[in-house]
């Protein structure tokens, strides 16, 4: 409880306990895991533990890291973890999404049936008359998808095509070819069509920043010549037309498909333009140094993004003696086609900045 009260404050309560106090913030992450473990493992011994976590690419790191680890000491104990991700997030390299991946089973989830999507859409309207119309309809265009169904509905309620009158719902007894998208990917169009430049140009900036979660202040960063009021009127912008959605105090994308789609048709010199803007705004944080030179090299500013990446292994030299793979590891993070060109210029160098001076 000494421990635990820093993420669980009724631990206090509960105990009468008082706070451990950590000499350096370093220390309190693997104590707070270590503890949660125990605990874990505790419970264990008297009853099967059932831990389920769903879209774990949008957990937040500390969580994440600590999922991983129960994986790794799952074995042999009565604990079942079990974990939901998009097929096109699994292969994105988040923190602590590989380690869980390498202890599990990996089961694929199929789409709805007909019968499935029936009841989804009876759950949300009722027995509304044409409920049955409109989940064939919805069916056929989301394929069965859940998530994508349900933005569907949303997408014809935001145009009044489902109503609310007098208490009960109201839905068509025919949906005419063009009130509704032939596609998931076309309805995530339309709603771009709906946006003003400025927060396309949050959104598009969001999606080539490559961070699975932004903060308000991240996100200003990326728009520096934009007031704080207009900024927070785009992510508002950006929330209602379902591209971001809230998740504690950051935002991230509603679907994996947005930032594809949001940069499939950005002319390279305005994608140029964006990466420089990215660059400049992590220069506020120093540990991003890699990243940073990644979107320099992609803006077109390789001597640039040379001179940070020597910058920053001079200054780390002792971190690269004792672990150099880390280092290489974090480059092939690394989006698109920005790893060969970075790791290039750091695999002529890298021996220069690992050896000590003489």
């Amino acid at each position: 409880a000494a421990v635990l009260c820093h993420v669980w404050p009724r631990a206090l309560e509960l105990t009468g306990a008082r706070p451990r106090v950590f000499q350096r913030d370093r220390e309190l992450r693997p104590a707070i895991q270590q503890e949660l473990l125990e605990l874990v493992t505790d419970l264990t011994r008297h009853a099967f533990v059932l831990i389920t976590a769903d879209d774990v690419d949008r957990v937040d790191e500390p969580s994440r890291a600590f999922l991983a680890l129960l994986a790794e000491r799952a074995t042999g104990q009565r604990l079942l973890l079990v974990g939901s991700v998009a097929d096109d997030v699994s292969s994105a390299g988040f923190e602590g999404l590989t380690v869980l991946q390498s202890k599990s089973t990996p089961l694929p989830l199929t789409p709805l049936a007909a019968a499935e999507t029936d009841r989804l859409l009876l759950s949300l309207f009722g027995e509304a008359p044409n409920v049955l119309l409109l989940a064939s309809r919805l069916h056929e265009v989301s394929e069965g998808l859940p998530q994508a169904t349900l933005q569907l509905t949303q997408y014809l309620l935001d145009r009044d095509v489902i109503t609310w009158r007098d208490g009960h719902w109201v839905l068509p007894s025919q949906i005419e070819s063009s009130a509704l998208p032939s596609s998931i990917s076309g309805a995530m169009s339309a709603r771009l069509a709906e946006l003003d430049s400025m927060s396309l140009t949050l959104a598009r900036a969001i999606a080539l920043q490559g961070k699975a979660r932004m903060s308000h202040e991240e996100c200003a960063r990326l728009v520096p010549e934009t007031p704080w009021s207009a900024v927070l009127h785009q992510i508002d912008t950006l929330v209602s037309t379902q591209v971001l959605q809230p998740l504690e105090e950051r935002y991230a994308f509603t679907r994996p498909g947005w930032p594809a789609l949001l940069l499939s048709d950005l002319p390279e010199e305005t994608k140029r333009a964006l990466h420089a803007r990215i660059a400049e705004a992590l220069a506020h944080e120093p540990q991003t140094a890699l990243q940073r030179a990644g979107h320099l090299v992609a803006s077109g500013q390789d001597e640039a993004a040379i001179d940070l990446l020597l910058m920053h292994y001079e200054t780390s030299a002792e971190q690269v003696r004792q672990d150099p793979g880390q280092r290489f590891e974090q480059i092939r993070a690394l989006p698109g086609n920005w790893m060969a060109t970075v790791e290039a210029a750091i695999e002529s160098e890298a021996s220069d900045f690992a050896r000590p001076s003489s």
